[in-house]
């Protein structure tokens, strides 16, 4: 057994709890917003755990998109987008990152740690849906035949 066929199951398994962390954290997010009142003092935390929730499923789901497709098992990905999801990787670590460097530096801003962490936000959320988007138009162009000219 080849490595590439000893990681083809990992593809979509490392992917897919990713993808799972993400739903548990939408509803997270969901519940916090529907069950809790403005005068609850239980919230910060729930939206604590959601986000950091949110924030380990997009980066699991960026890292298990990126690894090879195996012979039987997984999704081929091209070059460009599994570069999509490395961007989409780099982008979410930088969500951490960007704060922590600022604190570190000690900007003088506080604009400075938003703006970043929610620029690396969108850089990880864009590049992963692009990727995703991208695999999925070649797909359907493929089964349903778009570019032939019959």
């Amino acid at each position: 057994m080849g490595t590439r066929e000893a990681s083809s199951g990992t593809q979509l398994t490392v992917a897919g709890f990713g993808a799972v962390a993400l739903g548990v954290a939408a509803l997270l997010f969901w519940l916090v917003g529907t069950d809790s009142g403005p005068e609850s003092h239980t919230a910060g935390f729930a939206v604590t755990l959601a986000a950091l929730v949110g924030w380990l499923g997009l980066l699991v789901t960026g890292i298990g998109l990126r690894i090879p497709a195996g012979e039987r098992w997984g999704i081929a990905f091209s070059r460009g987008q599994r570069y999509c999801f490395l961007t989409s990787t780099i982008g979410t670590l930088g969500i951490v990152v960007v704060p922590v460097a600022s604190l570190v530096m000690g900007a003088g801003s506080s604009r400075i740690p938003y703006f970043g962490t929610m620029g690396s936000l969108v850089l990880g959320v864009g590049a992963l849906a692009v990727g995703v988007l991208w695999r999925t138009g070649e797909e359907i162009s493929r089964r349903y035949d778009v570019g032939s000219s019959e």
